[in-house]
């Protein structure tokens, strides 16, 4: 769950401005993008398109990336996604393979925070974030608290406060996947990961 502080820091995000990024890409052009930069890379990774709703999802024991099908992507947006999956999630797994201990390959317990944060800086110090970004994924936090507590409604209702309906619902959908009944309190918690996996790697960093 996350915590006060958490939730808290989320907050202070939320007087960001949604940037307007034109979307010139379709699925079918990301895909042959990462197809591109798994050969530059020189990773033996698939590649495929799929009905989900996140717009990237990596599996390590297939060795696979699935992006979101008949999704519009911008040039910063795909840029940040071969930043975030292929040159953390993907690098990480084909290192860890290379590893005596195998399970460097599927990641120790609590790895997920520290390589979605990771992740997120990797972002950043590529110079592919912004500060809306931040907002989303603070948006996360926000939506995976009140889902926690409250419907899908409500939860929805709350993060329209500081979304436009579209990113709202995607917020939302994120935070009750999986959950049968989703006017009853309940979410999938994975998507604190990012901003608190961020956080805590900016102040491991600036500790020295």
């Amino acid at each position: 769950k996350p915590d006060k502080k958490l939730v808290e820091q989320a907050k202070e995000f939320m007087d960001i401005e949604q940037v307007q990024e034109e979307k010139i890409y379709t699925s079918k052009d990301i895909v042959k993008k990462f197809r591109m930069a798994f050969f530059k890379y020189g990773f033996p990774w698939n590649v495929t398109e799929k009905d989900m709703v996140s717009n990237a999802a990596v599996d390590v024991g297939k060795k696979e990336i699935a992006i979101k099908k008949d999704g519009m992507f911008s040039e910063n947006f795909l840029k940040r996604l071969i930043v975030h999956e292929i040159g953390t999630h993907v690098a990480r797994a084909e290192n860890g393979e290379k590893q005596p201990y195998l399970f460097f390959k599927r990641g120790l317990p609590g790895y997920l925070m520290v390589e979605e944060g990771l992740a997120v800086l990797n972002e950043e110090l590529n110079k592919c974030s912004n500060n809306y970004i931040f907002k989303v994924y603070a948006g996360r936090v926000l939506a995976v608290d009140m889902a926690l507590k409250t419907s899908f409604r409500k939860t929805y209702n709350e993060l329209r406060k500081y979304f436009n309906k579209n990113n709202a619902f995607r917020l939302t959908l994120r935070a009750k996947r999986g959950l049968s009944d989703t006017s009853q309190p309940g979410a999938c918690t994975k998507d604190i990961n990012y901003l608190k996996g961020y956080l805590a790697l900016k102040d491991f960093l600036n500790k020295g």
